[in-house]
């Protein structure tokens, strides 16, 4: 009930304030709306404050204030509009630029009461607008010239017919004619009243202008052929034929092959339509669809454009006929036609008489003798050369060609023979080989046969014989022979690998058959080599090399050793599994004579050279003594007279001192007599063994006394060592051999039986 009274309140008081309109402040029971001044000079810049109040308790709506009058919207700063509770609202403005009248509305809900306030100030500066008007299709981009310059305060709008409102965005300035120009860019443009609005401080001006929007040029009819024939095909776009505004700037033109594809796009400007649209690359025989669209220029800038609707589609059928001349081959050059022995070079001229070429492309036929006809395709019409690969060497072939237009081909050139040129042969066939022995010269050797290639390849002109002999260092020779066969000398006891190959004129050597052959052994063609020997009183060590040409395994060596230089055949001879000898228990200072072969398993070589030796000579030690004297073998002695014996008129005390020094040497001697008896009791058990080993019967030597012409030196035999006394008087002699004899044996030692007489 409550809520009723209200509504039927509210609506007392709105019809109360329809019919209630006064100047200036408004003031009815239940509604208030007033302003702070009702006249104001635009020059004072004060501002002004418009409230409304709604005094009936219970508001259904807030009051909400606008501006209401017919003129321009007012321009104004520091605006604020807000509600002090839901029963009012206040508006605070200070008018800028705009004189006369300024009416507003206080609206509270479907019902508002007006008010004005009377803006007076200086007469607004006349403006003179110029209008640009132009289409862009449905886009329009308009323009406002200014002849008279305004501050920056100054605003330019464009209200559109629908009393739409458009700032510039952009602005030009002694760009044209005129001082200033704003840009209006409007989408969507409908026809109608534009209106160009200059608001300053002084007040406002407007001009008013009609716009038609005009329509985009649409093609009359489709293309149409001008010239179609051997590739050449153009359209007549017909550029000047059109409904709709020009004029035509561009042109778009789509065309397809079959009418399920894709339409292709190609863009072009009308001077470059003007002798018509030119396409390549069409399929020839095949029919295709075109159709086209024009545009005209929008604006000042061009930035925009306006198309038209598509053309009429036309249908034409590409033409297209063979060519009316034949390739031109160059005649084959013998050093030049054929690179290498699986190719050909094929050089022709071609020439046509329309520009471009009425050829597309080349075939080339080529067949060997007795075959068919084999074709390869030069896709590109400005080849003149081509290597034909793959063909046999030393083959002929021949070899024609055409050119061919669309598909069709033209009249065949001249044909010509290409002989290609020698390659590698194959192998030689039934290669065999025997080794023999020549008994003039004991070596061996082998003839080697074949026959010649299957695949020549060309024309044999030699063959390549080349000999490995397999070794640690493996030796390699080669022979060029023009025959179907080769003697080859060989070496004992060696394998050999033999590889044959035939020549013809081509760089490449053909391919290798192989043999392999081993020869036997032989007695070795030489004797030992680098034979060296040691020496010393009683021993001879020799060591060697095997021959250089062992011709097989060597099995043993065979020495000899004797006194004189002819070694007869009952020299001491000893047959040795190892490259050295050690004969022992020899004389010394005495000269032998000796010499050693080697042998295989067929056989003994050939004698080394007689190889000369020398023991070396026992080192002889003289002393005075009284009373014994050890010697290895004694012989009487001359006496020295003048003072070898000892004078008994003598000092006694140098008697004494001579007894102790001899005493000394005495008992040094007998060390030493001691030690050289223990070395030759060693060296005789040696012999003995080795005597036993050899079934040969030991020999001992005898005593040799050799007196030498000065009567100074005697030689004794180790093994007739004795001591025994003799005169005071009398000179002593001992005799041993130098340590440098007594070193240990390298190899095993034989006895020799014979010596020196």
């Amino acid at each position: 009930m409550r809520y009723s009274i209200k509504v039927a309140s509210f609506l007392i008081a709105s019809v109360i304030l329809l019919h209630s309109l006064t100047q200036g402040n408004f003031n009815h029971r239940g509604f208030t709306f007033k302003a702070t001044r009702t006249e104001v000079n635009l020059f004072d810049d004060e501002p002004i404050t418009l409230t409304c109040t709604c005094e009936v308790n219970d508001c259904l709506y807030p009051p909400y204030i606008t501006f209401v009058g017919n003129g321009p919207k007012p321009w104004y700063e520091g605006t604020q509009q807000d509600n002090l509770t839901d029963y009012s609202a206040r508006f605070t403005f200070t008018p800028k630029k705009n004189n006369g009248r300024l009416e507003f509305s206080c609206k509270i809900g479907e019902y508002n009461v007006t008010t004005f306030i009377v803006a007076t100030g200086a007469d607004p500066i006349p403006a003179q607008e110029r209008v640009r008007q132009d289409n862009v299709g449905v886009d329009a981009e308009l323009a406002c010239s200014l002849d008279v310059t305004y501050d920056e305060s100054t605003a330019v709008f464009l209200l559109t017919p629908s009393n739409q409102e458009i700032s510039p965005h952009q602005t030009l300035n002694n760009e044209y004619r005129f001082k200033n120009e704003y840009r209006f860019y409007v989408e969507n443009a409908e026809p109608g009243d534009y209106t160009c609005r200059v608001i300053s401080d002084t007040g406002y001006a407007d001009t008013t202008w009609y716009f038609r929007l005009k329509d985009p040029p649409t093609p009359s009819m489709g293309p149409s052929v001008i010239e179609n024939n051997n590739r050449i095909f153009r359209l007549d776009l017909h550029i000047h034929n059109y409904t709709g505004d020009g004029p035509v700037q561009s042109i778009y033109i789509y065309y397809r092959r079959e009418s399920n594809e894709d339409w292709k796009e190609d863009y072009i400007s009308k001077n470059d339509a003007v002798n018509g649209y030119r396409l390549e690359n069409l399929t020839p025989h095949a029919t295709y669809e075109f159709k086209t669209r024009f545009r005209r220029p929008t604006g000042p800038s061009l930035d925009n454009l306006a198309i038209g609707e598509f053309s009429e589609i036309s249908t034409i059928t590409i033409k297209c006929s063979a060519p009316a001349h034949a390739p031109s081959i160059i005649p084959p050059h013998p050093d030049k036609h054929s690179p290498d022995e699986h190719t050909i070079t094929v050089a022709w001229t071609m020439t046509s008489s329309t520009n471009p070429p009425d050829y597309d492309y080349f075939k080339i036929k080529y067949r060997e003798s007795g075959d068919e006809d084999e074709t390869l395709f030069i896709a590109d019409p400005t080849t003149q050369e081509y290597n034909i690969t793959g063909l046999r060497p030393y083959e002929s072939y021949t070899v024609y060609m055409v050119a061919t237009n669309c598909g069709l081909d033209g009249r065949a050139s001249r044909q010509y023979n290409y002989r290609v040129s020698q390659g590698p042969p194959g192998k030689v066939e039934n290669l065999i080989g025997k080794v023999n022995i020549d008994w003039n010269t004991k070596q061996p050797y082998i003839i080697v046969s074949w026959s010649k290639p299957l695949q020549t390849n060309g024309v044999i002109q030699s063959y390549n014989v080349t000999v490995v002999r397999r070794t640690e260092d493996p030796e390699k020779t080669t022979y060029m022979v023009h025959t179907l066969y080769k003697k080859i000398e060989l070496k004992w006891h060696t394998e050999y690998l033999i590889y044959v190959s035939a020549r013809t004129a081509s760089p490449k050597l053909g391919e290798q058959n192989m043999l392999v052959k081993s020869t036997p052994q032989s007695s070795p063609s030489g004797p030992p080599i680098n034979i060296q020997h040691q020496s010393t009183e009683s021993l001879i060590s020799v060591s060697w090399d095997k021959p250089l040409e062992a011709n097989g395994v060597i099995t043993q060596y065979e020495t000899c050793l004797s006194f004189t230089s002819d070694i007869s055949d009952d020299a001491n001879c000893t047959v040795k599994l190892t490259s050295g000898v050690t004969y022992s228990s020899l004389q010394p200072d005495t000269i032998y004579f000796m010499k050693v072969r080697a042998s295989t398993k067929e056989g003994y070589g050939p004698w080394s050279s007689v190889i000369k030796m020398r023991t070396t000579s026992i080192t002889v030690i003289k002393m005075r003594t009284t009373s014994i004297t050890t010697t290895i073998q004694t012989t009487a002695l001359k006496n020295d007279e003048s003072g070898s014996m000892l004078n008994a008129d003598q000092d006694p005390q140098n008697n004494s001192n001579n007894m102790l020094a001899l005493a000394a040497i005495i008992i040094l001697l007998f060390l030493l007599v001691c030690v050289l008896l223990g070395f030759a009791a060693i060296a005789w058990l040696k012999n003995k063994s080795q005597n036993r080993q050899n079934q040969a019967e030991p020999s001992s030597y005898q005593e040799v006394v050799q007196q030498r012409t000065d009567n100074d030196t005697v030689v004794a035999e180790p093994e007739s060592t004795s001591i025994v006394p003799m005169s005071s008087q009398q000179e002593n002699v001992f005799v041993f051999p130098t340590p440098s004899t007594l070193s240990p044996e390298a190899f095993p030692m034989s006895t020799i039986s014979h010596r020196e007489q």
